[in-house]
């Protein structure tokens, strides 16, 4: 439901300030990206792999508006692939500041979105960390690069190459708002 999504980025927010995986740069960190950024997308990763593997991802966008608050929220879907030198498995929260571009790509209901990119990863129970920088490619021939704060939590290592679909979840933002957003 868009309500959990809301609930996921909330403690991803807060993740940042506290909590067991807490980091004192993480709050210096995520205030540069933040810090022109027209759009956050949360999502959440599940990911399981050895050399090769699967990625399931939901969350939410949420857009900076003309007055500088912040929109309702848009829940999006991810499912793709991930190879490398890799094995286990892992859940990533990811809050990814986006630019313009990259948020007009997600409202452009003609076009697909695919992302490409890679990570390095590592999770050891409750502790971990994800680098890692995409490509959001459209069917349009439009790119929008990003680059994320993440927290893991699992049994995972690895470095890989991913490729995902990226849509907007039109199912579950009518269940929410009883129309289409």
């Amino acid at each position: 439901t868009l309500g959990g999504e809301i609930r996921k980025a909330a403690y991803s927010l807060s993740n940042l300030s506290d909590g067991v995986n807490y980091w004192e740069r993480d709050v210096e960190y995520f205030d540069k990206q933040l810090a022109g950024a027209a759009g956050l997308l949360f999502l959440t990763v599940g990911k399981i792999a050895f050399i090769g593997g699967v990625r399931i991802a939901t969350g939410c966008l949420i857009a900076k508006l003309d007055d500088g608050s912040w929109s309702a929220p848009c829940a999006v879907g991810s499912f793709g692939v991930t190879f490398g030198a890799v094995v286990g498995a892992e859940v990533t929260d990811f809050v990814t500041p986006l630019d313009s571009k990259a948020v007009a790509e997600f409202c452009d209901e003609q076009t697909s979105k695919v992302a490409m990119g890679g990570e390095v990863s590592f999770a050891f129970g409750p502790l971990g960390r994800t680098a890692g920088g995409e490509a959001i490619v459209s069917s349009d021939a439009n790119t929008a690069s990003t680059t994320s704060y993440a927290q893991s939590r699992g049994f995972y290592g690895g470095v890989t190459l991913d490729a995902a679909y990226v849509k907007v979840r039109d199912d579950v933002n009518l269940k929410f708002y009883g129309r289409t957003v």
